[in-house]
C-alpha cells in the first residue's frame, strides 16, 4: 500500500495530538519538517510516538480517511493541531487577490534565484565552461538539471559524462 493515514500521540500522556497522511516511501509519518508551529512546540515538549492507522492503494482513499478520522477526534473533544479538515488541506486553498498583489509586490525587484549563481564545469580534458545557470548547462551538455545537482552535491559521478566536476560560483 503506498500511502497511510497515521496519528502523532504525545510520548508522556499518549494523547493523540496530530492526524495526517502520506506517502509510505517518502516516511511522512517520521519526518519532523514542514510541521505547523503548534505540533513543533508539542513535540519539543514532550515527545511523540508514531502509530500507522491504516494503509491505502490511492491517495483519495487516504484522504477520506484522514477526513473521517479528524472530524471524529474533534467530535469527541480531542485537541489536534491540525491546521485543516485534512485531505488536500492547504492545497485547496486560493489565496485572494488581494494576498496576490501583496505576494506580487513584494518579489518586485528581487533577483530571480537562477540569477543568482554561476556553474562552473571543469571537464576531464582539464578545460572548463563557466555556464549562466544550471539550467543552460543542462542544454550545452545534453543531462538534466538534476544530474547537475547530483554532480554538485557527489550523489552521481560526473566522470561518466566526461565531466571532472560541478561548482556552484556566486556571480560577480
Amino acid at each position: 500500500m503506498e500511502y497511510c493515514v497515521y496519528i502523532h500521540r504525545r510520548k508522556d500522556t499518549k494523547q493523540i495530538f496530530y492526524v495526517g497522511e502520506g506517502r509510505v516511501k517518502y516516511r511522512r509519518p517520521y519526518q519532523k519538517g514542514r510541521r505547523n508551529p503548534h505540533w513543533v512546540n508539542i513535540v519539543n515538549k514532550h515527545g511523540y510516538e508514531i502509530e500507522i492507522w491504516s494503509c491505502w492503494p490511492d491517495q483519495q482513499s487516504a484522504w477520506l480517511e484522514e477526513i473521517k478520522l479528524i472530524a471524529f477526534f474533534n467530535s469527541v473533544g480531542v485537541e489536534l493541531t491540525n491546521m485543516t479538515a485534512g485531505g488536500e488541506g492547504r492545497l485547496q486553498h486560493t489565496p485572494s487577490e488581494e494576498t496576490r498583489q501583496k505576494i506580487s509586490k513584494a518579489g518586485k525587484g528581487r533577483p530571480a534565484n537562477h540569477l543568482k549563481t554561476q556553474i562552473k564545469i571543469q571537464f576531464l580534458t582539464g578545460e572548463y565552461t563557466i555556464f549562466p545557470s544550471v539550467s543552460e548547462a543542462s542544454q550545452a551538455l545534453k543531462v538534466s538539471r538534476r544530474l547537475i545537482r547530483m554532480w554538485q552535491t557527489g550523489v552521481a559521478k560526473p566522470e561518466h559524462h566526461g565531466v571532472q566536476s560541478a561548482i556552484k560560483l556566486p556571480r560577480r
